[in-house]
């Protein structure tokens, strides 16, 4: 049932997306409520309609079918939403100019093209409904209990490691968790762990994950720390990037509903690409250039090409326009294109030990949704850094003629490390 569990967490964010979207109003959306308002109600019948299936043990084919046409359809209407938010970051960036009005990016063509998206998503959930009732699959009729708000120690972080001296007389207790994850053949148990501070608790885990891995009780044993920012969708993205690379490896031949796809162990890039639908694709970690190549990606949030063979990245880039992470460190890249400044979803850029590259596009400013930026050459520092208001991590700040240190004091959200540089 771990598909069901993550599958409810994709579409609670893409429910939380709608929300959003039907709460800014903006003119883009004019004429498209009644649209939206149906898809936000059409995926919390759904969501509820999951619930239940999680419950379940479900080995029937067509049951398999029947989520897996569900997820594919959740993606598709993220992908619609994250356009309208695309397009709410680029009107705010080219406020005031002309467009063209045969461009894309005209309020009433962009409308039309959205309000079909939009409609065809409304249709495939509705059939979606319909198989779901003839499943037996229904909506619950119990309350989904709200996790209590705590206070977290916002330094806190854990991991999987574990010391055997730390582990003192708990063999009951982990013996105890053991048999309550593995007595449900065919349901997924949350087994939690309480107690007052100090008595352990981490350390018990640990230990039931260090068991379950050395005896091979799951296909899979992913650790996630939640302490620090309690978000569905980060978890499930962790979750997602730490599925182990050969599981990835051995399940992309053949699997044209693969979205996560990790190359960098494989060294057959050109052929897994070509086994996947790379349209459909969300997350690629490569050693080639994969860019620049007869894949189409349209739907990538993630791109790790560290220690690729990529030289340059193609203007076309701006084309990814759902891109949230970036990183082409440790190659051989002489020039960012200036495209890549349309970027508008961009969170996390790096481009650490890049030799060769000399400097930015004049208008990085632009990324306005950028978090967290990677690199480890002073003269690398963005021009108008002051105006990347959303920035948690600036390694470096280099003082000179077009840096002034009084610019640090407009982002206020840094944390972390900062060298300072000629001061």
């Amino acid at each position: 049932m771990a598909a069901e569990l993550l599958l409810t967490f994709a579409l609670e964010e893409t429910l939380k997306r709608v929300s959003s979207i039907a709460a800014e109003g903006i003119g883009l959306a004019w004429g498209l409520e009644g649209q939206l308002r149906k898809l936000n109600q059409s995926l919390t019948m759904i969501k509820d309609v999951l619930q239940d299936a999680a419950r379940r043990a479900v080995t029937d084919e067509s049951v398999k079918r029947w989520l897996q046409n569900l997820q594919d359809v959740a993606y598709d209407a993220e992908d619609v939403l994250d356009e309208f938010a695309y397009e709410i970051l680029r009107k705010d960036q080219k406020n005031g100019k002309v467009r063209d009005w045969f461009s894309l990016h005209n309020p009433v063509a962009f409308r039309l093209i959205m309000g079909q998206k939009v409609e065809k998503i409304n249709r495939a959930l509705d059939e979606i409904r319909k198989d779901a009732a003839g499943f037996g699959l229904g909506l619950t009729s119990l309350p989904v209990d709200r996790a209590q708000e705590v206070s977290w120690d916002p330094d806190r972080e854990t991991h999987s490691f574990l010391d055997s001296s730390e582990v003192v007389g708990r063999e009951d207790d982990v013996s105890k968790v053991m048999e309550l994850l593995t007595k449900h053949q065919h349901v997924l148990p949350v087994v939690p762990i309480v107690g007052m501070a100090g008595l352990g608790k981490t350390t018990v885990a640990k230990k039931v994950c260090e068991v379950v891995r050395e005896r091979k009780h799951f296909d899979l044993t992913i650790w996630v720390c939640v302490s620090n920012d309690f978000s569905k969708g980060r978890i499930l993205g962790e979750m997602l990037q730490n599925v182990d690379e050969t599981t990835k490896g051995s399940a992309v031949d053949g699997a044209s509903h693969i979205r996560h796809l990790n190359l960098v162990s494989r060294g057959d890039d050109e052929a897994a690409l070509t086994a996947v639908d790379a349209k459909k694709l969300r997350t690629v970690f490569s050693m080639v250039d994969v860019l620049n190549g007869p894949w189409k990606f349209k739907s990538l949030r993630t791109l790790k090409l560290r220690r690729s063979d990529i030289t340059e990245l193609p203007d076309s880039i701006c084309k990814l326009r759902h891109l949230r992470y970036l990183d082409v460190s440790d190659t051989a890249i002489r020039a960012l294109p200036e495209s890549i400044t349309k970027l508008y979803h961009l969170e996390t850029l790096r481009f650490t030990d890049c030799q060769l590259l000399e400097k930015l596009p004049q208008k990085v400013r632009n990324l306005v949704s950028l978090r967290h930026l990677h690199f480890d050459d002073p003269k690398l520092v963005p021009a108008e850094v002051r105006l990347l208001t959303r920035l948690q991590t600036l390694p470096i700040f280099a003082v000179g003629p077009d840096h002034m240190v009084e610019e640090l004091g407009c982002l206020k959200e840094l944390r972390g490390a900062l060298k300072i540089c000629k001061l």
